[in-house]
């Protein structure tokens, strides 16, 4: 998920171990205001709470309960309020330790490291070697897919494809716990530093770069739009009245992640389409908001913050004079076309460039166009000029010309000079 945005509960969550009966606790994070409270507790009858895992954005915690000589034992599923219990797995002998990771479970017990389905299906052993009574704590590396247990004496580490099972150290005693610096990736699977968005020639074009990623499938674009006062827009219906765009967020494109990654990343995307795909607009200024949907290779997904792109779109015709000029060969012409009035319209545009005779010498703009900024160059030595105004070498020669733009009842022109 995505790190800037993180929709967890900033909770601790432990085992209460007692003589009769056992609970399982949470508090708030900081210490602050600790908020203590049991969310699920049991008379223990000869068993015990052992190893818990947790789930939190799909809203799950698995325990497991380890049970004299392999009676009683389980392992249980429930939300993280303590809700929805559920015996996922009771045949099963003193299972200890259990880690959650990329949509699976593993865990300790008598017959070896197990991984598992989250709801205990499709069992498999990944390793036999850990004898009764032997593994008790246990540890993912979730960006090295690694498992790592401790033995009696020693830490053992294997391949969560359970190849390269080896003895990493031994000779130690009284291992109480064993944890890695990314052992859980729901915590921080994806790093987002940086995401903006940028307002380039009638495009926006989005950046975001990771820092680091784990099971990063990839990211979907969301997109909505709002008014500069920051009023909540809505569609009203009529034909030449105002129309605001949509406010509904709308997957607009898809980016593909890097899967597991510890080096920044960078990302883009560009929205070509700056207006709705309706072009019902009456409107002078509005905005777009985008986000990204992160998904990881479990389906899960996160939604970073929100950017907002403010976009001063045009209510008029204009032509503005060509820059530079006097020029040679080359020189500049910028034009606006207002937001669409007419469903379903498009204006078309043509800008076309002719000689103090009135001769037609270039056309630079024949097609419809959308509302927005535009701009083009006019070059005096390209071959697109025509044959019979040009000179045989060198294309025009000096003197006043007139570029007219054309685009229904809208008639405009300028003077431009050609100075060689």
């Amino acid at each position: 998920m995505v790190s800037n945005e993180m929709h967890y509960n900033r909770k601790i969550y432990w085992i209460n171990d007692t003589y009769s009966d056992d609970e399982i606790l949470k508090a708030d994070m900081d210490g602050v205001n600790l908020n203590i409270s049991s969310i699920y507790s049991f008379t223990t009858d000869g068993n015990t709470l052992w190893g818990l895992a947790i789930d939190v954005p799909n809203n799950r915690l698995w325990v497991t309960r380890n049970g004299s000589n392999c009676l009683n034992s389980s392992i249980v599923r429930m939300t993280l309020s303590g809700s929805s219990y559920t015996e996922i797995d009771g045949n099963i002998c003193n299972p200890h330790d259990i880690e959650y990771y990329n949509n699976n479970i593993y865990f300790l017990m008598d017959d070896g490291l197990i991984k598992a389905e989250p709801d205990g299906t499709s069992q498999v052993s990944i390793s036999a070697s850990v004898s009764a009574g032997n593994g008790i704590y246990l540890a993912i590396d979730g960006l090295n897919n690694k498992a790592y247990w401790t033995l009696s004496n020693a830490v053992d580490r294997i391949d969560l494809g359970g190849t390269g099972e080896t003895t990493i150290f031994s000779g130690v005693s009284s291992l109480m716990g064993i944890d890695t610096d990314y052992n859980n990736p729901a915590a921080l699977p994806v790093e987002l530093t940086s995401f903006t968005a940028n307002l380039i020639n009638n495009t926006i074009v989005l950046n975001w770069q990771t820092a680091t990623e784990v099971n990063n499938y990839g990211f979907e674009i969301e997109r909505a739009s709002f008014q500069k006062d920051g009023t909540t827009p809505v569609r009203t219906g009529l034909e030449d009245g105002p129309m605001l765009v949509m406010t509904e967020w709308k997957t607009i494109g898809f980016v593909v992640g890097h899967g597991n990654s510890n080096s920044p990343n960078d990302y883009s995307f560009t929205d070509l389409d700056i207006l709705v795909a309706e072009r019902s607009l009456r409107m002078d200024a509005y905005g777009r908001s985008y986000r990204l949907k992160q998904i990881d290779t479990d389906g899960s997904f996160e939604y970073s913050d929100i950017i907002e792109v403010e976009m001063d779109l045009p209510s008029q015709f204009n032509l503005a004079q060509n820059y530079p000029n006097p020029f040679n060969p080359s020189t500049v012409i910028k034009y606006t076309i207002p937001v669409e009035t007419r469903r379903g319209m498009l204006p078309h545009v043509t800008l076309k460039v002719y000689d103090i005779l009135g001769r037609e010498v270039a056309t630079l703009v024949n097609e419809e166009q959308s509302g927005g900024s535009y701009e083009v160059t006019f070059n005096a030595s390209a071959k697109s000029i025509h044959s019979e105004i040009s000179s045989a070498v060198g294309g025009l020669t000096s003197g006043i010309y007139f570029y007219k733009i054309t685009s229904g009842e809208f008639i405009d022109s300028k003077k431009m000079i050609l100075l060689k």
